[in-house]
């Protein structure tokens, strides 16, 4: 997953059925949604949040 300045996904990829059928059109997949929750997690932790 490629996220940009403005916190938007550029470009992502997922091997899961929701993915393949929809790319990115539909929004990201729940696996894509996972990885930006742990993502936004840590960067609370470490105090990067603007």
């Amino acid at each position: 997953m490629v996220i940009d300045a403005d916190e938007k996904i550029k470009s992502a990829h997922c091997d899961c059925s929701y993915y393949v059928e929809n790319k990115l059109y539909k929004g990201p997949c729940e696996h894509m949604l996972a990885i930006r929750q742990a993502f936004n997690k840590t960067r609370v932790q470490a105090g990067v949040v603007k």
